[in-house]
């Protein structure tokens, strides 16, 4: 009898962590950079914190919310539309120097980044040959 073994799915897995994982620290570095340049601003606790959970905390909720993007659409379309939204609002922060401008575009880059983790995560199995699919 022989044994069975796992498919080598190789490159483009490895291409989609390295995606997945480029994209996870960026984030977690602009919105660690919102957040010191609105404490750079205002030297306000309050608006620090606004700055984070604009950021980070609504980082674990929007997803949720954008995940029909994912399933409807084409997941690399999603994933590279999202990628180009996230980048030019990153780019826009610059224009926005103000506390509200950094928080309201925190929340923007969220929302138009997210898809991307949502996609890249449900593509995993389309990766898997159709012949070692478990049925």
């Amino acid at each position: 009898m022989r044994a069975m073994t796992a498919p080598s799915l190789g490159r483009p897995v490895l291409l989609l962590t390295l995606a997945l994982l480029v994209t996870r620290v960026g984030a977690a570095a602009a919105y660690l950079g919102v957040a010191w340049e609105v404490w750079n601003l205002t030297h306000s606790a309050l608006w620090d914190t606004a700055a984070l959970v604009a950021t980070g905390g609504l980082a674990g909720v929007v997803p949720m919310l954008t995940a029909p993007l994912a399933d409807r659409l084409d997941r690399r379309t999603v994933m590279v539309v999202s990628q180009a939204l996230s980048a030019v609002t990153w780019l826009l922060l610059a224009a926005f120097p103000t506390p509200w401008g950094l928080v309201l575009l925190g929340v923007v880059s969220v929302v138009v980044e997210s898809p991307f983790f949502v996609a890249v995560e449900a593509s995993v199995p389309n990766l898997v040959p159709d012949d070692a699919a478990l049925t």
